[in-house]
């Protein structure tokens, strides 16, 4: 249980590291993505009943890479990933992104040999349920670009976004997935899907 407050450069970075559960913590009022596996190899991972709060985006004069630019308050590069009872509120931009990478992973990762076959892209989901987002700029969900691709179908359970300024979950290239439960209200477009 810790709090991060008024960073100016993230918050809870899982970095080439298996097996971290990080649990029960606040982070309010940050700069650059806040809760994340960074390079696309961390697995089995927890984020459960974390919150945060007024994440904004990294200036782009103060970039050192990723996408920071376009902070989300759970940003995932890797699915297989238990993320529940989570809550993202008020972000400049969005909730959970989920940008996972299909050309394998990144950072010092992509020339390891061990990982010359790893694809993000289609990793088992770990779970996703019972997480919140609310009253963010842009989309609560993020599944684009690529998208996410897992052979097996996976689902989200009881979701709820609302009260974001345009989509509730913003889905593209991506396949497998279904929605169980949950509420999409007072989001410009509920759910977009192409």
């Amino acid at each position: 249980k810790n709090l991060v407050q008024d960073s100016k450069q993230r918050c809870y970075v899982i970095h080439g590291t298996d097996g971290v559960n990080v649990t029960y913590n606040v982070a309010y009022n940050t700069t650059g993505h806040c809760y994340m596996n960074e390079n696309g190899v961390e697995e089995d991972i927890q984020f459960i009943g974390n919150l945060g709060a007024l994440t904004k985006r990294q200036p782009e004069e103060r970039l050192i890479g990723e996408s920071d630019h376009r902070a989300y308050t759970f940003w995932f590069t890797n699915a297989n990933v238990r993320i529940e009872g989570n809550v993202a509120a008020g972000a400049n931009l969005g909730g959970y992104w989920f940008e996972t990478f299909e050309r394998g992973p990144h950072g010092p990762y992509a020339s390891w040999p061990e990982y010359s076959d790893f694809n993000p892209k289609i990793r088992p989901l770990g779970s996703f349920k019972d997480n919140v987002v609310h009253s963010v700029g842009e989309r609560g969900i993020r599944m684009y670009d690529p998208g996410y691709a897992p052979e097996e179908e996976f689902t989200f359970y009881n979701t709820r976004a609302y009260k974001n300024n345009d989509h509730g979950i913003f889905i593209h290239g991506t396949k497998n997935m279904v929605m169980d439960g949950g509420v999409f209200a007072d989001n410009k477009v509920n759910i977009k899907n192409f």
